[in-house]
């Protein structure tokens, strides 16, 4: 059976509008059903009609989900079809209005509620580490499996990153702008620094070792185990017990995937992290 949404893009306002005014046969019901079935967001605006309409909704529409079965969904229509009362005249030309003034509003709101999402850039390593200079000039190589994202403005009215994965940073210093590094389990604030951080998110734990510079830790969940960390020191935090532990060394096994940190387009020498 072919898609019932091939004919026209705007079909299932007229499906809508014919189950409303009663005047809608098997087939139009039947479509109207797999729009609905196709997605929330469908269902939601059919459910407003109805409530606009102070009509009852029909017993197929109680259970109705993207995941059902097509052919089932045709087979509840057919057993419980709902049919509204008849009417013509003046009352159903106000009642067709006030269906496709309803139907604009709603897809109004939708289209409102999209453009307000945030929008983010990210960036993912696969097979090989990534290295990557930000919009403020820090530097950051991802390693394998490990990616970041921020939200626009990352450099002008923000410095804040997600990050899962493994990833070396070398953030470039602003006061008035901190770097912030958010994990699942913590949060880091940098104060121009190179660091590496360690946060898969099916290890059990985190662990950050601080090769110039000073950051701030601190586990999401447990604030008042937040540390100050310094140049050659490091952080552990066990996510399951909770604990942090913090060293006065780094943990080289930590940064020996890294080796040499160079990046594209990059003359001066970087750090060399095997040897620490």
């Amino acid at each position: 059976m072919s898609s019932p949404f091939s004919d026209k893009e705007n079909a299932w306002q007229e499906w809508i509008e014919a189950y409303l005014q009663g005047e809608a046969d098997e087939d139009t019901r039947w479509k109207l059903q797999q729009w609905t079935a196709a997605s929330d967001g469908n269902r939601q605006i059919f459910l407003s009609l109805l409530k606009s309409y102070k009509m009852d909704q029909p017993a197929w529409l109680e259970e109705v989900s993207a995941a059902q079965h097509w052919e089932e969904m045709r087979e509840r229509m057919q057993a419980a079809p709902v049919l509204p009362e008849r009417i013509s005249g003046k009352k159903l030309l106000w009642r067709r209005g006030l269906a496709g003034l309803t139907v604009i509003v709603i897809l109004t709101f939708f289209v409102l509620l999209q453009l307000t999402k945030p929008v983010y850039q990210q960036f993912e390593a696969v097979n090989t580490p990534m290295p990557l200079i930000l919009p403020d000039s820090s530097r950051i190589l991802l390693n394998v499996h490990s990616s970041i994202r921020f939200k626009q403005g990352f450099g002008y009215s923000h410095r804040q990153l997600e990050q899962s994965g493994q990833v070396y940073y070398e953030v470039t210093d602003n006061s008035e702008l901190p770097f912030v590094i958010k994990t699942d389990w913590s949060e880091t604030i940098v104060l121009g620094t190179s660091l590496d951080l360690q946060a898969y998110p099916g290890n059990v734990r985190e662990q950050l070792s601080v090769l110039s510079g000073k950051v701030q830790y601190k586990p999401s969940a447990h604030v008042a185990m937040q540390h100050i960390i310094t140049a050659g020191s490091s952080i552990t935090y066990n996510k399951i017990k909770p604990e942090v532990t913090v060293s006065n060394t780094v943990a080289a096994p930590q940064l020996q995937w890294s080796g040499r940190v160079v990046f594209d387009n990059d003359q001066d020498a970087v750090e060399d992290t095997t040897g620490r």
